[in-house]
C-alpha cells in the first residue's frame, strides 16, 4: 500500500460549515474548514468513546466537536476543551488523535496519508489544463470500482481498448488511428495525452451534435500518475 503520496479525499464543494467523512487506504477521517476557510483533516474517531467526529459540528474557534461528549478538537488533532471536568478543567495531554496534511487543488481535497516530512512529500501531480479554462473545461465526475488499483490504473492509460469497449470514445474501424500525442516524465510523476476519433456528442435535443463532428480527432487531456505509482522497483 502506497501511503506516502497525496490522495484525493473528496470534492472541494462537498465540504462547507459541516464536518464530512471520507475514506481513505480503509481508514476513516473527517474534514472540516476553519474559520478561515481552510480544510482540515483528522481521524474520524472520538477516542473518549469511539464516536465519529463527522457526526459533530465545528465551532468558531477552528475546533470540531464529537456529538457525544462535546470534546473539541483542534486541526492538529489535540483536544483543547472537554466540558466533564468543568470549568477551567486540565486537558489530558495526551488526548489527541491524528492529523494529515491537506491541500485544495483542481477542485479536489488532498490529504497526505505518509509520514514523511514537508520537504520530502511527493508532490500533487501537475493539471495546467484544469487552469486554462480558454482552451478547456473541467468535467466533473466519480468512479467506484470493485477493483485492484493497479488494474483500474492500467485501464485508464490503455487507449487500446476504448474504440471496442467503450462506444462513446470511438469507432472500431477508428481503432488504428488512436494515438498518444506526447508523454511527460518528471522526478515525481509522469503523464500521457492522446487523440481519438468519437462519435458526435449526445444529448442537448441535437444541438450537442454541432460541437464535435463524427470521427473528428479529439484531443483527450493529459493522464497524470505519481511517480511512485508505476515506476518498478529498484533491484
Amino acid at each position: 500500500m502506497l501511503i506516502n503520496l497525496w490522495y484525493v479525499a473528496e470534492w472541494v464543494d462537498k465540504v462547507k460549515d459541516q464536518p464530512v467523512r471520507a475514506k481513505l487506504l480503509g481508514q476513516n477521517l473527517v474534514l472540516f474548514r476553519d474559520s478561515k476557510g481552510k480544510v482540515h483533516c483528522l481521524s474520524d474517531v472520538y477516542i473518549h468513546r469511539g464516536g465519529a467526529l463527522s457526526g459533530g459540528w465545528t465551532t468558531e474557534h477552528d475546533c470540531v466537536v464529537c456529538p457525544y461528549h462535546d470534546w473539541e478538537f483542534d486541526p492538529e488533532g489535540k483536544v483543547q476543551l472537554t466540558p466533564s471536568r468543568g470549568e477551567g478543567g486540565a486537558v489530558p495531554e495526551h488526548a489527541r488523535i491524528d492529523a494529515y496534511p491537506t491541500e485544495e487543488r483542481y477542485g479536489m481535497i488532498w490529504v497526505f496519508m505518509g509520514e514523511l516530512d514537508e520537504a520530502d512529500r511527493y508532490p500533487i501531480p501537475p493539471f495546467p489544463e484544469y487552469d486554462d479554462r480558454d482552451n478547456w473545461r473541467p468535467i466533473y465526475t466519480e468512479f467506484t470500482w470493485n477493483a485492484d488499483v493497479n488494474r483500474v490504473v492500467e485501464n485508464g492509460i490503455d487507449i487500446a481498448h476504448t474504440s471496442f469497449v467503450h462506444p462513446g470514445f470511438g469507432y472500431r474501424e477508428m481503432a488504428d488511428k488512436n494515438h498518444i500525442v506526447k508523454i511527460e516524465r518528471t522526478e515525481y510523476s509522469g503523464s500521457s495525452s492522446c487523440v481519438l476519433y468519437p462519435p458526435p456528442l449526445e444529448g442537448g435535443m441535437g444541438i450537442n451534435r454541432l460541437f464535435r463532428k463524427d470521427k473528428a480527432a479529439t484531443h483527450v487531456p493529459p493522464f497524470v500518475l505519481p511517480a511512485r505509482a508505476y515506476r518498478a522497483p529498484a533491484h
